[in-house]
């Protein structure tokens, strides 16, 4: 009989997809985060509802509550339809997802910036479509950079192409027009560092490492980056650049 190599081992385990183990720490986390949440809304949420209807609404003492409570079903709905769907399916339509997104935040400047009433500007800030409900483009924009960056990288890696400065020079260009229209158009910093932060850990997670020194510089949680053990697989088994 005989035995197969050590390498013909390795290789055939390697060739075994693990089974998903979710990250059970981070949903604890998520799930006190909206019940923190819920709390604080059952709390105030009457002091507002009160100040409303006496300016001549009409809301029930829970109004804020209840609401925030269904968005919270809506979203444990759509997590579950999420984790059931094969993430290939994301990765294949994943740059039709991002121009759609990009095509919604531009319509929404042109809207904004030409006083059409499909946008809601306020302060000189547009960031809602109002088409019977409110809708915000620069969240479809998030959505789609989570899905595209890590496909397009897959890709260059796929090709040999990953640590070529054109690669890097499309990821900033993608990313910059993005937040030229979520901070520059629409006035919202705060989406636009959500937006920076998904480029800079997807990048840094796909094993990137000239690109991922220069954006560890740049950022005040070197060490932890350097100590994560996604860093060591991304760069190599020790870990070095």
């Amino acid at each position: 009989m005989r035995l197969a190599s050590p390498s013909a081992t390795r290789s055939a385990a390697t060739d075994v997809v693990r089974r998903h183990r979710p990250d059970w720490q981070i949903l604890l986390a998520v799930a006190l985060l909206v019940l923190v949440g819920l709390v604080m809304l059952f709390a105030i949420g009457p002091k507002r509802v009160a100040y409303l209807n006496g300016i001549g609404f009409d809301y029930p003492a829970q109004y804020f509550f209840w609401h925030q409570l269904g968005a919270v079903a809506l979203g444990a709905g759509a997590f579950y339809l999420m984790s059931q769907l094969p993430y290939q399916w994301f990765l294949r339509f994943a740059t039709a997802l991002l121009m759609l997104a990009f095509l919604a935040n531009l319509l929404l400047w042109l809207a904004g910036s030409q006083g059409w009433g499909i946008a809601t500007c306020t302060n000189g800030a547009c960031r809602w479509f109002d088409l019977g409900t409110s809708i915000q483009p620069s969240e479809f924009l998030k959505i789609g950079l989570i899905f595209w960056v890590p496909a397009f990288l897959r890709q260059q890696r796929e090709e040999g192409r990953l640590q070529d400065w054109l690669t890097f020079g499309v990821l900033v260009g993608v990313i910059g027009l993005a937040l030229l229209l979520v901070v520059g158009a629409q006035r919202d910093l705060g989406t636009g560092v959500v937006i920076a932060l998904i480029a800079r850990y997807q990048d840094f997670y796909s094993g990137s490492p000239e690109f991922a020194d220069i954006q560890n510089a740049l950022t005040p949680n070197f060490l932890a980056n350097r100590t994560s053990p996604y860093c060591c697989y991304a760069w190599g088994s020790n870990g070095n650049t």
